[in-house]
């Protein structure tokens, strides 16, 4: 399988380069600044936001031979809407939302081709809403809405989108988001993490290699879920 991973030096990205070469696929590896990967995957940089990147990467992802795309990229979100300037706001639903259904349009020719896949992580937070995470909810409620509609259009055609949403898995990003929470809510990280881990049953966080695992899965050809929650229970879908 040939796999292009936006995100790809992020958290889950990271995860889901290194285990799908780790499986034997290759993989493309896409991020906002960087040009080279530790685990020796292709790699390209630029802006999912400009129009012309998105052509380059599109032509780039045909060349590739592109079999699914694992769309994983995302900024963090967390914090009190009134907190939040109206830039940042912007930038949160343009990023985490805006950019998905432009990247399928992009990448949509060469998955035809080839009956792919195109998976987005979305997040636990598209099937509950969080308090003190507004911006962040509203663009993954967002994403998930589209890929309901998408999947239904392209049930048909062969092209297979579906959604992965991923709970509380130990990133960079979700620390970030639990400061920014547990100041809004006026906690300590500390006494945030215990109340949050209470709620999970599992009683822990997910590892990035599960929640990329996960993402792995809806990638392959077959018969999949078009929406799979691992969220150690803590949102049922």
């Amino acid at each position: 399988m040939r796999l292009l991973v936006t995100g790809a030096a992020g958290g889950i990205g990271a995860a889901v380069v290194r285990l799908a070469i780790e499986a034997g696929h290759d993989v493309l590896g896409h991020d906002l600044g960087w040009h080279a990967h530790p685990d020796g995957a292709e790699t390209v940089a630029g802006d999912l936001t400009d129009p012309a990147h998105l052509a380059a990467l599109a032509e780039r992802a045909e060349d590739f031979g592109v079999d699914a795309v694992v769309a994983s990229h995302g900024i963090q979100g967390a914090g009190a809407l009134r907190d939040l300037d109206a830039a940042r706001v912007r930038a949160i639903l343009l990023v985490n939302a805006g950019t998905v259904p432009r990247l399928f349009a992009a990448t949509r020719p060469a998955l035809a081709r080839r009956q792919g896949r195109f998976v987005v992580t979305t997040s636990q937070a598209a099937l509950r809403a969080e308090p003190d995470n507004s911006a962040y909810c509203a663009a993954k409620w967002a994403v998930q809405a589209w890929v309901a509609a998408q999947a239904a259009i392209e049930g048909p055609t062969g092209v297979a989108v579906r959604a992965l949403c991923p709970g509380r898995t130990e990133t960079p990003l979700l620390l970030r988001a639990t400061e920014e929470v547990a100041a809004a809510q006026g906690m300590s990280v500390e006494a945030y993490t215990a109340t949050v881990v209470d709620r999970i049953p599992l009683r822990r966080y997910a590892t990035t290699r599960e929640t990329a695992a996960a993402a792995l899965f809806l990638a392959e050809p077959g018969i999949r879920p078009a929406v799979l929650a691992n969220t150690g229970g803590e949102v049922p879908w």
